[in-house]
């Protein structure tokens, strides 16, 4: 037993996943980031756990969650955990079937779902706007955003003239881009622009970033929403947001993303009850993973923003870990 449990610290003081500098140079403010995580605490296995874990949920969590998987497996190998990517919208209704141990959503809990479910905030990402490459646009405030998602014909943009394009550009019609009401981003946008509707303006629907992207791309009068950690570099041209007197630029995932940038959005793991009651090792070994100094360093190689340690301990409260763990 003694043996086992030194293989185990072994384990977890070593990186739990091999990183290459190329993709580290990749993420968003890489080094900065780093600094998010003095003070979370670090993970702490007390025994090796085995069972089976299933997750589902968010494509915008899916490499996010393979590197949990990674990292808890390298110190608990004999636990079996699948991950199933099918969107946020699904989550809860496997949930409830008992089709998933725990979900992973890109959007907050409604009130009403809030009565039967725990989401608990894991990781956080950005929220960016792309048009095509040649588009004269290069920034639009959340005001104009609002103009063409929207679902209401009120104030609404028709034009790329609408929002300041000049010359030939001005008189092109505005397309819209975006993903299917199963996507958690769709929900996040609809929040944000749409008045407390349930959704977006309609718009046509792409299974992945890369693919609006690429629509975008053959479109001159498109623009679409991306996650910064899926955004396919080089295809359409990201743009800035100016929110009241203050222009943000466009996210880049080379850089530090600037800490009032007004889109940003939790990323949620969700259970089943209130958490507080959890008697699935495995499953309280997974979230404990996630709320660590290792949970969150891999936030960062997803190419997403960590929680703080405030943010951390507040998610370690709503499961009583108060002074635990």
């Amino acid at each position: 037993m003694k043996s086992q449990f030194l293989k185990l610290l072994r384990a977890v003081f070593r990186p739990p996943i091999v990183v290459s500098m190329v993709f580290i140079t990749a993420i968003p403010g890489f080094a900065q980031q780093t600094d998010f995580l003095e003070g979370v605490p670090p993970y702490l296995p007390k025994a090796p756990v085995t069972g089976e874990l299933r997750l589902a949920g968010s494509s915008t969590m899916n490499q996010l969650a393979h590197l949990w998987v990674d990292g808890l497996k390298s110190i608990h190998p004999e636990a079996e955990i699948t991950v199933r990517m099918i969107g946020s919208e699904e989550v809860l209704g496997l949930l409830e079937k008992g089709e998933a141990d725990a979900g992973m959503m890109s959007r907050a809990l409604t009130e009403s779902e809030s009565a039967k479910y725990t989401a608990l905030p894991v990781a956080k990402d950005v929220v960016c706007f792309v048009v095509h490459p040649d588009n004269p646009v290069n920034q639009l405030s959340l005001a104009q955003l609002q103009s063409v998602f929207a679902p209401t014909d009120e104030h609404k943009a028709i034009t790329w003239g609408d929002l300041g394009a000049t010359g030939d550009w001005a008189k092109l019609p505005i397309k819209r881009y975006g993903r299917s009401d199963r996507s958690g981003i769709r929900g996040y946008l609809a929040e944000q622009f749409a008045s407390g509707a349930d959704d977006l303006a309609p718009a046509q629907e792409s299974s992945g970033y890369t693919e609006l992207c690429e629509e975008i791309a053959k479109d001159r009068t498109g623009i679409g929403y991306v996650s910064l950690a899926l955004y396919p570099p080089d295809v359409a041209k990201m743009i800035g947001i100016a929110d009241g007197d203050r222009v943000h630029e466009a996210p880049r995932i080379d850089a530090p993303v600037d800490a009032a940038y007004p889109l940003v959005r939790q990323l949620f793991i969700v259970l089943k009850g209130d958490g507080k009651q959890d008697t699935t090792p495995l499953r309280t070994e997974l979230l404990s993973y996630v709320l660590s100094r290792q949970g969150q360093g891999d936030a960062i190689r997803a190419g997403l923003l960590p929680l703080r340690r405030d943010e951390v301990l507040m998610s370690r409260d709503q499961l009583g870990w108060t002074g635990a763990r």
